[in-house]
């Protein structure tokens, strides 16, 4: 089964501890959603993504999908996605809000989603603005996780990674 895939080959090489993959009425593991963790599990999850799927020289995950999932856009029509990552590309985009917050504009914009952050952060989204930002050319991996943060101040992608940027350039 899927999650018994996940534990033994993921969670437990990089040592993910509180990590379990949920599973649907019938028992079938919720792949495309319902992971339950905690913050340190998914900033392990992110370190692991931005050091190509190597966790203290096992090579945990091939660095040729981590490559293919974040360092090009997985179709032509949204230059924003990957393989289940978010980018942060040139090109013609669709908001993430759609997936992460349950709402934003279904309107094509031309990327990059977080102008100002470099070309090569990218994101695993989840409901409710649960969000792994991963830079690598500043070795970072942040997280957030927390209830969903009210529609008068969002909380999203922009803000988390330009937070953390901005911190890390003040003295």
């Amino acid at each position: 089964p899927a999650a018994e895939y996940a534990e033994d080959r993921l969670f437990a090489p990089v040592g993910m501890a509180n990590s379990s993959l949920g599973t649907d009425g019938a028992g079938n593991t919720m792949t495309f959603m319902g992971l339950r963790t905690t913050c340190l599990d998914l900033a392990r999850f992110g370190y692991l993504a931005m050091r190509d799927g190597d966790w203290d020289g096992r090579q945990v995950v091939s660095g040729g999908y981590v490559d293919d999932a974040t360092g090009r856009s997985s179709t032509p029509l949204n230059a924003a996605y990957g393989l289940l990552w978010w980018l942060n590309r040139p090109g013609p985009a669709v908001s993430p809000l759609i997936a992460s917050a349950g709402r934003g504009d279904t309107t094509p914009m031309t990327g990059p989603v977080v102008p100002g952050a470099p070309e090569d952060v990218f994101w695993a989204l989840g409901f409710y603005n649960q969000i792994v930002a991963v830079v690598p050319s500043e070795g970072i991996a942040a997280v957030r996780l927390g209830a969903r943060p009210p529609e008068h101040a969002p909380f999203t992608q922009t803000e988390l990674t330009m937070g953390v940027l901005d911190a890390l350039d003040e003295p």
